[in-house]
């Protein structure tokens, strides 16, 4: 009883840590003891250090994934792919960017190289390039033995440029861009003719390369290709983006570009451009997505032959016109009141000549969702990011010597062009986007539903 007896434990149980082994008065010992001095290991003050200025030097960042296709179809055989290649230095003060595309043939080939300088606020940078655009016509027709006659013309025209850009942000969202191009654009034209039974078997294909103007006049079908273009344009934009980033788009904020780029030298005109774009969120995981956007050439060479009409039959811009899904049996078609579209043609294929234009104007809109989140179902690991979106797409392209119905004009025989379904954008490895779209177009009387496939991060 007496040994029991006593006074207050000589060192509170609390103050022990059951995780210290005994005995528990111990020393910190070395190791840290050097780790808890913060004057051990520092240099003395008397050393000089060398020093020297940042020399920057480029090492490769990123390589595009390469892609490959190749294609067979009525129209022959399509090879293509290309890839392109980033390179920087540590302090992303100096950027380089090259790349290279075909789409086809030779002719088509299409290569970029850029450089762009950040090291002070003003940044600025070179671009050479050259771009191949090629647009299709086509005709129909029977001779005098009851065979068909089908044209395909393809029209080239490839760009080579070189360009001088500065930009000055205002804030972390908005900045100023201006920029000083020259440019040279060549022109080849060719004509595939096909002649077919009346029972349907192919009995002719030639090619046919018409001459440039300086060769003298194609005596089979009485034009020639125009000649090139020499000529210099200076841009001034103002450019603002907020947006955030889902994996297959954006899903809230707001971008827009505006921008006005007089041009001279061989033609005259000035280039205007509106792009406005906004992303709600008014549900969870639920975003509506809309795009206003205007583009047109004015003044007095703006509709030069020379200069390659405005197309708004493009996946990324009205879906369901895409100059592939056409064929010369929807220019006969029988459903189609050409009074009800574009009177100016250059094919013979009004429902086809519609889509162009010196100057066009495009709504889009897409009420986007994860799929399958938004059935409430949790993605399994190996699914890529998916995305469902109901979409709208209205727009048209005009020329100055008509007057759009939408903007008044009731007595032109025009009219804008729309189509709505359903498009998936499926994130694959991170490293591009494949749009697939169920569409349906409203001004194509003879098409209804189809599929359309293409790699469109979307709008």
């Amino acid at each position: 009883q007496e040994v029991l007896a006593g006074g207050p434990i000589a060192r509170p149980i609390s103050a022990v840590s059951p995780a210290v082994l005994p005995p528990a008065d111990r020393a910190v010992g070395d190791v840290m003891a050097l780790v808890n001095n913060p004057d051990l290991g520092l240099p003395r003050t008397s050393y000089d250090f060398e020093t020297s200025k940042y020399k920057a030097g480029l090492s490769l960042d990123y390589i595009a994934p390469p892609q490959v296709a190749v294609g067979s179809d009525r129209y022959g055989t399509f090879v293509g792919g290309g890839t392109a290649l980033f390179w920087s230095d540590i302090l992303g003060e100096h950027n380089l960017a090259t790349s290279l595309q075909v789409n086809g043939s030779v002719k088509d080939i299409a290569a970029l190289v850029s450089y762009e300088n950040r090291g002070s606020r003003w940044n600025w940078g070179l671009i050479a390039s050259q771009f191949p655009f090629v647009t299709r016509n086509y005709a129909v027709g029977i001779d005098a033995n009851g065979n068909l006659i089908e044209q395909e013309l393809r029209f080239r025209q490839t760009s080579r440029e070189l360009a001088g850009l500065i930009t000055y942000p205002l804030s972390r969202v908005q900045r100023m861009e201006f920029s000083a191009r020259a440019r040279n654009i060549s022109f080849e034209t060719e004509i595939q003719t096909r002649v077919f039974t009346p029972s349907g078997q192919q009995i002719a294909d030639e090619t046919l390369d018409i001459p440039s103007c300086s060769e003298g006049i194609d005596p089979g079908t009485g034009f020639c290709d125009p000649a090139a273009l020499n000529l210099g344009t200076g841009t001034i934009s103002l450019v603002y983006d907020n947006t955030l980033f889902g994996f297959t788009g954006p899903v809230m904020g707001q971008r827009y570009r505006f921008e006005v780029a007089p041009t001279g030298g061989s033609l005259n005109y000035i280039g205007t451009l509106l792009d406005y774009r906004r992303y709600f969120m008014p549900w969870n995981r639920i975003t509506l997505a809309g795009r206003v956007l205007q583009f047109g050439r004015f003044g007095a060479d703006g509709e030069d032959v020379r200069l390659t009409p405005l197309f708004v039959g493009y996946q990324q811009i009205i879906r369901g016109y895409d100059p592939g899904s056409f064929s010369s049996i929807e220019c006969a078609d029988p459903l189609l009141d050409n009074g009800s579209f574009i009177g100016r043609t250059s094919s013979g294929c009004p429902i086809y000549d519609q889509l162009f234009g010196s100057r066009m104007l495009v709504a889009n809109f897409e009420l986007r969702m994860p799929f399958p989140q938004i059935l409430g179902l949790r993605a399994p690991g190996s699914l890529p990011p998916f995305t469902v979106a109901f979409f709208f797409d209205v727009g048209a392209a005009w020329w100055s010597t008509q007057k759009a119905r939408v903007f008044g004009g009731n007595n032109s025989p025009w009219n804008p062009v729309s189509s709505f379904g359903i498009a998936s954008r499926i994130n694959l490895f991170g490293v591009f986007l494949l749009e697939i779209d169920f569409v349906h177009p409203n001004n194509r009387p003879s098409k209804g539903w189809f599929w359309q496939f293409g790699f469109s991060p979307g709008f």
